[in-house]
């Protein structure tokens, strides 16, 4: 189940979005402009054992190049990537903030063009995007895959790869139901460079102009990026839960 509502506070905007499942519960929060996370916490129940982790951009110093897409937490990809410049851009090299030093290892996308995807009764086109380990050692290693709604608002439709590290069971998810409690409010605008406020609660967003741009700085414009929605559910989905006490302007169930 997944649950998102749109935060506004002290001039600044940002999307959460909780997700949840038997085994794992997470929270994102990403920037309303560029939908670039900047904190996650998951809660993982395994065993006997309840086990919390979180990550928050402080800060992110640039300028990133053209074709370089920052990535703060990898679970967060399938959100991030909603933001995507789709048919402006096709490829781009990840780079994963708090590494220290150079990247051993470079990984890149690449947009492989639309597709139909059939679906319960329904054709979805999509966009599809293969991501990879680069050189020779990524020829080894499996791709991931990902499919995207091809028009606004890109929700990610499905997902193939590995379940963890390489070497694990390959995982196939895809998306069940979508819906929409009602049209989501558009963000406040923020524009690049702009100020726009601290926002309360102790949460420190990386704002648009802070060092943190998408692919194409600009490429989204301010106030204009879609609401989110539902992610893909596993092929044997769970029972749906209920969703949190908060009014989310989109929900979904898995």
């Amino acid at each position: 189940m997944e649950a998102v509502r749109l935060v506004t506070e002290g001039g600044t905007s940002w999307y959460e979005v909780r997700q949840s499942s038997p085994k794992v519960d997470s929270l994102f929060r990403l920037d309303a402009a560029t939908l670039f996370p900047f904190y996650t916490e998951t809660t993982t129940h395994e065993g006997n054992s309840v086990v919390r982790k979180s990550m928050e951009v402080l800060e992110a110093k640039g300028p990133f190049k053209a074709d370089e897409l920052p990535v703060s937490d990898p679970n967060a990809l399938g959100l991030e990537l909603r933001g995507f410049p789709w048919g402006s851009r096709d490829s781009a090299r990840l780079v994963f903030l708090g590494v220290n030093g150079v990247q051993s290892m470079s990984f890149s996308l690449s947009v492989q063009g639309k597709e139909d995807l059939s679906l319960g009764g329904k054709v979805y086109r999509c966009w599809k995007v293969q991501l990879g380990l680069d050189g020779f050692v990524g020829s080894f290693i499996p791709k991931t895959y990902f499919w995207f709604l091809a028009q606004a608002p890109h929700y990610l439709v499905k997902f193939e790869g590995l379940s963890g590290a390489p070497g694990s069971p390959k995982r196939t998810l895809v998306l069940k139901d979508y819906e929409a409690s009602g049209p989501a409010p558009a963000p406040s605008p923020l524009a690049p460079g702009s100020p726009s406020g601290e926002p309360g609660a102790g949460v420190h967003p990386v704002r648009p102009g802070a060092g943190v741009h998408p692919v194409t700085p600009g490429a989204i414009s301010p106030g204009a990026v879609p609401p989110l929605a539902a992610p893909p559910q596993e092929q044997s989905p769970v029972p749906p839960q209920a969703p949190p006490p908060a009014e989310p302007p989109v929900t979904s169930t898995r």
